[in-house]
Parts: C-alpha cells; sequence; structure tokens
C-alpha cells in the first residue's frame, strides 16, 4: 500500500492470526504459448489487451514480474474483479489475463481457457502439461515462489488473550481434513502459519512484490525508502 501511495499502513499495523493457503497465478488466454504470447507482444509493442483488476491487484503484479526481467509491453484493461475479466477473456474481447487458479482452474480444465503457464519455477499437479513461466522467462525465478494468499488478521493492537484465541481457533479449524480438501480442490497450498512463520512470510511476499513493481517500473517509490528489503 506504501509503495503504491494508496495508504499510510501496511501488514505491520495487524497481527497474523492464520496465513490460511496460496494459490498459484496462471496466465490464461487464447495463444498457443507464454513464448508465442511474450514475442507477439514484442513484435506489436502496446496493442495487446491484458485484462487487469486495478494498481495492486494480481495481474498488475505478475505484469510488473514479467516486466523486471523482460518484456511485455500491453494494454491493461481495468476490470472490477475476475469475474468480469474473464468474462471479456472468455469473449476475447481481451487477449490475455493473470489470475489465480482459484478463479480459472474449472473453465481450464473444461477447455473455455488456456493456460499458457503457472506463476512458478516448477509444473503444479492441478495443472499437468502447463508450463512453469520460468521456462519462458529463467531470471523471473528469484521472485518464485509467488502467488495470491488468503489470512486472516486482527489490529496489532488486540489483547494478547484475544489474539490467542483466535489463532489456535484458525489453527484447528485449517488444519480439519474437511478444509484441507476444499484448499486441495481450488489448486491451492495449505500454510496454517501464525506469529513469527506468518511475520516472516509476509516479509518476504512484500518484499518480492513491492522490488518487482519498482525494477518494472511499475511505481516510482523505492522499497527501501520504506524499510522494504530486497528479496
Amino acid at each position: 500500500m506504501k509503495v503504491l501511495g494508496l495508504a499510510q499502513y501496511d501488514y505491520g499495523a495487524l497481527y497474523p492470526i492464520n496465513l490460511i493457503g496460496q494459490n498459484v497465478a496462471v496466465i490464461a488466454t487464447h495463444a498457443d504459448s507464454m513464448a508465442d504470447l511474450l514475442a507477439a507482444a514484442k513484435a506489436a509493442p502496446g496493442t495487446l489487451r491484458m485484462g487487469g483488476a486495478g494498481a495492486g491487484a494480481l495481474p498488475s503484479t505478475v505484469h510488473a514480474m514479467i516486466k523486471a526481467v523482460g518484456e511485455l509491453d500491453v494494454r491493461e484493461v481495468t476490470f472490477g474483479g475476475d469475474g468480469p475479466g474473464i468474462t471479456a477473456l472468455m469473449g476475447k474481447h481481451i487477449d490475455f489475463m493473470p489470475l489465480s487458479l482459484a478463479a480459472a482452474k474449472e473453465l481450464i480444465r473444461t477447455g473455455k481457457l488456456k493456460a499458457l503457464a503457472v506463476v512458478n519455477a516448477e509444473e503444479v499437479p492441478e495443472l499437468p502439461g502447463v508450463e512453469p513461466i520460468s521456462k519462458a522467462l529463467p531470471a523471473i525465478a528469484e521472485y518464485l515462489p509467488w502467488g495470491p494468499f488468503w489470512g486472516v488478521w486482527v489490529h496489532k493492537d488486540t489483547p494478547e488473550d484475544i489474539k490467542q484465541k483466535l489463532t489456535a481457533a484458525y489453527a484447528k479449524a485449517v488444519a480439519t481434513p474437511e478444509f484441507q480438501a476444499f484448499l486441495k480442490n481450488y489448486g491451492a497450498k495449505s500454510l496454517n502459519l501464525s506469529g513469527d512463520e506468518a511475520t516472516r512470510y509476509l516479509q518476504r511476499w512484500q518484499s518480492v512484490t513491492a522490488w518487482s513493481m519498482y525494477k518494472a517500473k511499475a511505481v516510482a517509490t523505492s522499497p527501501d525508502t520504506l524499510g522494504i528489503a530486497r528479496p
């Protein structure tokens, strides 16, 4: 939020009760491969239409990561979330859109959308045969693993007994077989992190996200001026 200039607070203002799980991002499109998409964008800069959801959303972050290590000059078309963007993509009103696997998995499975690459350093079991983005962009590996995640927070000044009760309740609930199956069905990895482990996870995620945006010139504020270490 600080790097984007959207607010003067970040995760440091909150206490992480539980980081529940992490999803993988996927490049969904109608093209043949990630390499073909990059080549088409390079051949006609600023013409391919990428679905987005505004500053700091998953599509803009993935775009920044790609631009931090390569070229992807495209025109971003902003939608009010994954749903409208997916509708436009299926209607071929845009050419591609980075999406969470949770949002795109079923459409990819049924052939309504095509997955060009997963934003990961290796294939994921949920999308067999879909290449990792690092195959077309080896240098992006320094920012991986990365992905959207879900969590529960309270204000850092919340009384300690409440923090501990909530932490114990969420840790127990996330660990249940039923909830683990729910996460797996959405192609998500279980985290179930709290306390110092959650803080370290958030610090790395913040570092990777902020520095890739800065390197891609998507933001003007250098993360180190805000105390965000390089990944």
